[in-house]
């Protein structure tokens, strides 16, 4: 006969391996995504997420990866990806080691994503070059990397 723990592990991971197949979750963010499908099955989800865990499925390390491309594609500096992760709970030590490795040119991604915006022409007066700024600062780069992009178009 089977128990109603059973029941709910394989309900909570049928329904954890299907939101890790549309996308990479963190552990935080899928627990609390699954509490909120399934509440009543909330005795077990230690267990399947440690089984995901186990099995491969669940990975923070790849989590973070997977956010930090896909916030650098959307043209998003580290100040915001950082805060971003922050809000989603991502593992700080887990964040840190990624962004380490991180090999991104934040000037370069900061200049393409000025001229997208502004132009290929640098801003002539102060209150076009005080729009570049908020606009760039808005999107997470440090003032150090937006002083440069806005006073030069290399």
């Amino acid at each position: 006969m089977r128990q109603p723990n059973d029941d709910c592990f394989a309900q909570l991971n049928n329904k954890a391996v299907h939101l890790l197949s549309i996308r990479e979750h963190g552990k935080l963010e899928l627990a609390r995504k699954l509490t909120q499908k399934l509440p009543e099955c909330s005795q077990c989800l230690d267990d399947v997420l440690a089984a995901l865990e186990a099995r491969g499925y669940l990975s923070e390390q790849r989590y973070v990866e997977a956010f930090v491309r896909k916030e650098q594609a959307l043209g998003h500096g580290l100040l915001r990806i950082k805060a971003a992760l922050r809000d989603k709970e991502a593992d700080a030590d887990v964040v840190s080691d990624v962004l380490a490795m991180d090999d991104t040119d934040w000037r370069a991604l900061a200049q393409q994503v000025r001229i997208k915006k502004f132009g290929a022409t640098l801003a002539t007066d102060k209150t076009e070059q005080a729009a570049q700024i908020r606009f760039l600062s808005y999107r997470g780069f440090d003032s150090d990397t937006i002083r440069y992009v806005v006073k030069n178009n290399d």
